[in-house]
């Protein structure tokens, strides 16, 4: 990712986070559409995830991601919390694009190209190594 894609990913982060609520919502209503074996992955119990489990979900990442030597570390524990759902690594995509979807249609402004491009860079990035640590090592 470049500096200007790190800078348009935290700087619209921050505006989300008053929305948080709205997000989550259309995060898993879009998620479960497209992939409703995932519905029973995350507990949606009002109070249980506080209503924002997209948002609590990137806030440390998004804090850490011009930082490689504190990103990985970071997204090698949000990946251990994943796989203790049940999530896999084919499961990813499907995260990927309600997240982009989310962003492009529940935001309440447009998505232009280079933040949704930015956005796209930042989930690969994280989720590569979310999966790359999730899995056993080759050979082992």
């Amino acid at each position: 990712m470049t500096e200007e894609q790190v800078f348009l990913v935290q700087n619209s982060f921050h505006k989300l986070v008053s929305c948080s609520h709205k997000l989550s919502e259309c995060f898993l209503a879009r998620l479960y559409s497209t992939a409703p074996e995932l519905k029973t992955l995350f507990d949606t119990t009002p109070g249980k995830q506080d209503g924002t489990p997209l948002v609590d979900c990137l806030r440390p990442v998004i804090g850490v991601l011009g930082e490689p030597e504190r990103l990985v570390p970071t997204a090698q524990k949000l990946a251990m919390r994943h796989k203790e759902m049940g999530i896999r690594p084919n499961d990813y995509p499907f995260v990927g694009e309600a997240m982009i979807w989310t962003l492009k249609h529940c935001t309440g402004n447009d998505l232009e190209a280079d933040l949704e491009e930015a956005w796209a860079e930042a989930f690969l990035f994280v989720a590569s190594t979310m999966i790359n640590s999730s899995e056993p090592a080759q050979g082992a």
